[in-house]
């Protein structure tokens, strides 16, 4: 197991005790933000690598488009399948999705706050 790895089921193995001696949405809360800090730093850590390889541009519609994401993620879906390659194309798509789209004179409605789950 990498350093991360072992960082990673420490982690887990710590929210799975916690889970009988603290309350269910501590222990969630918990969970969630380790979950963000997680992959936030094994995509951090792909990324670094595929910049140092030359890979740029994710961002800039004059090097790579939308499609292209989605084309690179498919392809992880049928041949490697790297889960935090996966993350990384989903994540380039939904900022570029966003950052793409034609303003509204109307900005859209904000989506209704997610309600509490036991």
């Amino acid at each position: 197991m990498t350093p991360f790895e072992i960082w990673v089921k420490k982690e887990v193995d710590l929210m799975r005790a916690w889970k009988t001696k603290k309350d269910a949405y501590t222990v969630n809360a918990f969970a969630d933000s380790k979950l963000v800090a997680f992959a936030k730093d094994a995509m951090l850590e792909k990324l670094t690598k595929a910049r140092e390889k030359g890979r740029h541009g994710w961002w800039d519609p004059e090097v790579c488009t939308v499609e292209d994401l989605k084309v690179a993620l498919f392809d992880q879906f049928y041949g490697e399948f790297d889960m935090v390659d996966i993350m990384n194309f989903a994540a380039m798509i939904y900022v570029r999705e966003i950052a793409d789209r034609e303003e509204t004179k109307t900005p859209p409605k904000p989506a209704a706050p997610p309600t509490e789950r036991g």
